[in-house]
């Protein structure tokens, strides 16, 4: 699977799928990475707000996508459908904005 500037979300679901798929870091249950994600996220967190110190923490950022996308994987399997997902949570205006 090959990368574009273009492509949509659930493509960059399939691509991380299919690059890490069957590492070991994807053979863990739901729970370790689910909670891998958590201290991921806590990382961002404590360089963001903590310690203001923005390269780093943004460093975290692709981490926690590659994580969560694995998560859905785990969890939702070949249904797996980031942008519905999304839609249904925020259908077709920012709950801000609505």
């Amino acid at each position: 699977m090959s990368f574009s500037k273009d492509q949509g979300l659930n493509e960059w679901v399939e691509m991380l799928h299919h690059i890490y798929g069957r590492t070991q870091n994807y053979g863990k249950t739901d729970y370790e990475i689910y909670t891998h994600l958590l201290e991921v996220c806590g990382a961002f967190g404590k360089h963001l707000f903590k310690k203001k110190d923005f390269h780093e923490a943004e460093t975290f950022l692709p981490k926690m996508f590659g994580w969560a996308v694995a998560l859905l994987k785990k969890v939702k399997g070949p249904q797996a459908d980031l942008e519905e997902i999304l839609l249904t949570k925020f259908p077709r205006v920012c709950p801000y904005c609505g």
